[in-house]
């Protein structure tokens, strides 16, 4: 089965193309190109009552038609994550598809078409969820269901789902230990992929995934993943009812890296305290520095200041209100032939208000790409 899946995966880097509308299939501009993936995160499919983290069946169903015909490549993210660590090349527009929280209605709604048509994807669940079997999570049985499939793969939350950033460092690695020992009994696999709950990443959260061997973690924020990002902080683009239409799918599916250095802060965190955020772009970018926009969520106001390699993005007196603030930064990449569509270089960050705490269901998703373009 290896032998077959790593076949598959050099069959798609031979035959990749990029024939989506207007965008042709060309070399890399920065090496950060190369390896670059766009992974999308599920959440709940086919859930009105529940916007903030629903996504549409109609919606859905329209995606998997997009994927099918819109000249994608589908990875496994257990291959891509290889890739990543070997710095290998990955095909022109490579997608993810990973989901959430194991939450039922994306196992009744969702999967199936997926599964239909063999795409693969990634289950990311909570242990202590799949063991109660509550009515609104996927259970062991379901899980087992999903194992029997070759391009299928799991990940793991933290066994109670808690926001890691709630946790300290002993509590995070006692709710990891304890959904590795429940999945090895259910499944007998040691899932080597983690999401962070809320896509709260502390230095502490990092570091309890980091040293329990897993390869590769998850947030919330927007962006590509590629070779030389971090592998225990990588970005997913969230699909909901407000912001998963098609065009902004599109619009996703094919950003490309926007790699920088130098992030401040350091942990994605903020209080009254912080009055900017900051980043060094590579030298290859900083004469077109001026072309970048950031955005922010909500009520929330930014002024970037660019002087240099140097971005500066201040925030307004309005920030220190939200719980958290999804700041989204767009370079737009000149075409390369005529009539091609434009494609954007895309760094997304993700902080939480240290004095206020958010509500659960709307930390999964909400405003995952507010003001994103001008």
């Amino acid at each position: 089965m290896k032998r077959i899946a790593l076949l598959t995966f050099l069959l798609a880097l031979l035959l990749a193309v990029s024939p989506w509308p207007g965008v042709a299939a060309r070399g890399a501009d920065l090496p950060e190109d190369r390896s670059a993936a766009i992974a999308f995160v599920y959440h709940r499919v086919g859930e009105d009552a529940y916007p903030e983290s629903n996504l549409s069946l109609s919606a859905f169903e329209e995606q998997v038609r997009e994927i099918l015909n819109g000249g994608y490549t589908v990875l496994a993210l257990p291959d891509v994550i290889a890739a990543l660590q070997a710095n290998t090349a990955l095909p022109p527009n490579s997608i993810i598809l990973t989901f959430e929280g194991g939450y039922r209605s994306a196992y009744v709604n969702a999967m199936p078409l997926l599964i239909e048509k063999k795409i693969p994807f990634t289950v990311f669940f909570a242990s202590n969820l799949a063991e109660q079997d509550i009515s609104d999570y996927m259970n062991w049985q379901d899980l087992q269901k999903l194992q029997r499939l070759p391009f299928v793969s799991f990940g793991l939350h933290p066994a109670n789902n808690a926001p890691m950033a709630e946790l300290n460092i002993a509590e995070a690695h006692d709710q990891i230990t304890r959904a590795r020992v429940a999945t090895r009994k259910h499944l007998n696999i040691n899932p080597d992929l983690f999401a962070y709950p809320g896509g709260k990443i502390t230095a502490t959260a990092r570091k309890a995934v980091a040293n329990n061997g897993f390869k590769a973690a998850f947030g919330l924020h927007s962006g590509a993943v590629y070779a030389d990002a971090d592998l225990w902080a990588l970005p997913r683009f969230s699909l909901t009812d407000r912001y998963g239409d098609l065009e902004r799918f599109q619009l996703a599916a094919h950003a490309l890296p926007l790699p920088v250095s130098d992030l401040e802060p350091a942990e994605p965190i903020f209080n009254a305290d912080t009055k900017a955020l900051g980043f060094t772009l590579p030298k290859s970018l900083a004469e077109r520095s001026k072309q970048m926009t950031c955005f922010a969520s909500d009520n929330v106001k930014t002024k970037t200041q660019v002087i240099g390699q140097r971005v500066e993005i201040r925030l307004n007196q309005a920030a220190q209100d939200e719980p958290r603030i999804r700041i989204n930064c767009t370079l737009p990449e000149p075409a390369h032939a005529e009539g091609e569509s434009p494609r954007w270089r895309w760094l997304g960050m993700l902080l939480f208000n240290t004095g206020l705490s958010g509500n659960a269901e709307s930390d999964l998703a909400s405003n995952p790409q507010q003001g994103l373009l001008p």
